[in-house]
């Protein structure tokens, strides 16, 4: 699994839905700190968090 790859396709679907690290964490029920590290890739998000940040973006990983 190529995070970074993960991390981009996160950060560009936020972005199009026009929302912000802080709203996106909100929505997930996280820190606007770790969105910002999933991002960049610098860390790895469960898969509980990986099906919050899918539904909040509608975006599918697989």
């Amino acid at each position: 699994m190529d995070w970074n790859e993960i991390g981009r396709k996160i950060k560009t679907a936020r972005e199009k839905k026009k929302l912000t690290q802080m709203q996106l964490a909100e929505k997930v029920g996280v820190t606007n700190v770790f969105i910002s590290q999933i991002e960049s890739g610098q860390k790895k998000a469960s898969a509980d968090n990986l099906a919050k940040i899918s539904k909040a973006l509608n975006i599918k990983f697989f």
